[in-house]
């Protein structure tokens, strides 16, 4: 039930989520690691059907730094997106609580 959203009017039918796919796959992976790092070779996005920037944007979105890095010369094409967990998401409040901005100070007019 986690992986999949309601649809509204249909009880018996559900959207897949790939994004919080994604997610949990990410979060898995690093659990499974010492260092909480990850080497991903754009090829992996790929693999998974995703362009490599959404890749490196689900790992940032779980709170890792991640350093994209050319493959030399006879190690094949592309990219290495060195990914560590730095800490826990940063959340944009002002966002999810109604607001406007990024949930720093108080509103005017509010107390």
């Amino acid at each position: 039930k986690e992986l999949y959203e309601d649809i509204t009017g249909k009880r018996k039918v559900r959207a897949f989520n790939g994004r919080k796919v994604l997610c949990m796959a990410i979060i898995w992976a690093l659990h499974l690691t010492p260092r909480l790092a990850l080497d991903l070779p754009e090829t992996v996005a790929l693999d998974l059907g995703l362009p490599p920037q959404q890749l490196k944007k689900g790992l940032e979105f779980v709170g890792c730094t991640v350093n994209e890095d050319r493959l030399p010369e006879g190690q094949g094409a592309g990219a290495v997106f060195k990914a560590k967990l730095e800490g826990p998401p940063k959340l944009n409040r002002g966002h999810w609580e109604g607001g406007k901005g990024g949930g720093k100070g108080k509103k005017r007019g509010r107390e």
